[in-house]
């Protein structure tokens, strides 16, 4: 019988995946967030409801333990670019997930992910973006 994708899935809970993870929760998504240091998991919203899995995003066990067969998306936000990479590129290659993310602090990798259409988040140039938006004179 077909069964329909419904979680999404975060690999890393700093900052960014909490907060993300917090966000999709109060909006009604089934969220499953994973880190490898049960600490990590103190940064959540008091309000999320979701599902925490204690190991290494990149382990594929640990993939399976968190549904990512499950997953109708997935967002890498580890503190590694390459486990980042990897986890995104499993999620595409292995478990066919239309919609992934991947955080990246170097932008030289994105071209690991291009081609897989991997959508990629980059701080420093959401940052520099931002700034240009801000500091934009009208025309005159």
């Amino acid at each position: 019988m077909w069964k329909q994708r419904k979680n999404i899935l975060i690999a890393g809970c700093g900052r960014f995946g909490a907060g993300l993870a917090g966000e999709l929760s109060r909006g009604g998504s089934q969220v499953v967030i994973i880190d490898q240091d049960p600490e990590a998991f103190r940064k959540l919203p008091l309000d999320f409801n979701g599902v925490q899995v204690l190991g290494n995003a990149a382990d594929p066990d640990i993939l399976e333990e968190a549904g990512m067969k499950d997953a109708i998306q997935v967002i890498t936000a580890t503190n590694d670019d390459n486990i980042n990479c990897i986890v995104a590129q499993m999620a595409k290659q292995i478990y066919e997930v239309d919609t992934v993310f991947a955080r990246l602090e170097d932008m030289k990798k994105q071209c690991l992910l291009d081609f897989m259409k991997i959508k990629v988040i980059c701080p420093v140039s959401l940052s520099i973006k931002e700034y240009d938006h801000l500091t934009c004179k009208p025309a005159s």
